[in-house]
């Protein structure tokens, strides 16, 4: 999900999301001269009360989902 700037109440969505990415990348240059890969994945949608609230506020979910 990708989460325009300025949309409240989702900060920690893309602030984790953003520090996973870059701590991926940090440590595959660590051990790139053992020739070791790093790799990440990273979850869509978690079941939690947010997620939850979401669901339950379709003016919500249509602006951060996209979708109806």
């Amino acid at each position: 999900m990708k989460v325009p700037l300025g949309v409240p109440y989702v900060t920690g969505y893309p602030a984790f999301k953003s520090a996973m990415h870059e701590m991926v990348q940090i440590l595959a240059t660590e051990v790139l001269a053992e020739r070791i890969r790093v790799k990440s994945v990273t979850s869509i949608w978690t079941d939690t009360p947010m997620q939850k609230a979401i669901e339950c506020d379709d003016e919500r979910k249509k602006f951060l989902v996209g979708r109806p």
